[in-house]
């Protein structure tokens, strides 16, 4: 069995390092793909409700931090919405975050997120509304977020309307 004393002052420097900045999103730049789903990144998931007409596309050639991106097109829409989005990821409750991603999108879209409690209840809020399109260069998106009594978080940028929304570059850090 092996001891490893640290001093209290070597502890006071070194852990806030640990945690300041980690990325919470698992596989935040979708790099790598779904092992039981070719046509979704690892982590990830692809959802639509209502009455729409959906394309999904795991694109391998266009993504903003690296080669691979996630890409909505809704060429029919009445009601609903449509997105891909990150598992939930586990958070400290009454704890400041900053979300931020990387965009394109032909029309303006909304950002959500969803607050689960430590008994399964879950709320959903809207984070930022109307968020101005960009078809023909990546944006930046980035807004804070308080966890409130949520243990568990996802966030979803959803696509509500006949248009596309291309997202790439999760990130979900302590603030």
């Amino acid at each position: 069995m092996v001891v490893l004393l640290l001093s209290p002052l070597l502890l006071l420097f070194v852990l806030p390092l640990l945690v300041e900045g980690q990325n919470l999103i698992l596989n935040p730049s979708m790099e790598t793909q779904s092992p039981s789903d070719p046509n979704l990144p690892q982590y990830w998931t692809s959802n639509k409700w209502g009455t729409n007409t959906v394309t999904f596309q795991y694109l391998t050639n266009d993504g903003r931090v690296s080669t691979r991106s996630c890409k909505v097109t809704v060429s029919a829409y009445t009601d609903g919405d449509a997105k891909y989005y990150p598992d939930f990821v586990n958070v400290s409750p009454s704890t400041s975050y900053t979300f931020t991603s990387w965009y394109k999108s032909s029309v303006s879209t909304t950002l959500t997120v969803v607050l689960m409690t430590a008994n399964g209840t879950i709320t959903y809020m809207s984070l930022k509304a109307n968020i101005p399109a960009s078809p023909d260069t990546w944006s930046q998106l980035s807004v804070p977020l308080f966890s409130s009594d949520a243990t568990r978080v996802s966030i979803y940028h959803v696509i509500s309307s006949i248009g596309y929304l291309q997202t790439d570059g999760f990130s979900l850090t302590p603030s």
